[in-house]
């Protein structure tokens, strides 16, 4: 199935995510990163791994920390061969 064909099931579970956040009860503000940014990719990819829902925590629970690792030592290496300023 192309990326079009996901895109209806991509974004219904981004309404779900913005869902999930209007009905919460608090009137703080809102931490957008991690209520709708970092598991909206996780959600995304449990769906297309047919991973049940009650899964997806716990997916993230273990990938999560890797991702972070791997981007991690890519903006370090990045930042090692950046030129430098005279």
């Amino acid at each position: 199935m192309g990326g079009r064909g996901r895109q209806p099931r991509v974004e219904t579970i981004a309404n779900e995510l913005l869902d999930d956040i209007d009905r919460s009860d608090t009137a703080a503000p809102v931490d957008l990163i991690a209520n709708y940014a970092e598991p909206l990719p996780f959600r995304v990819i449990g769906d297309l791994l047919g991973m049940p829902a009650d899964h997806v925590d716990r997916f993230r629970a273990v990938i999560g920390p890797l991702i972070s690792i791997a981007t991690t030592a890519t903006k370090a290496a990045s930042a090692t061969d950046a030129p430098t300023l005279p």
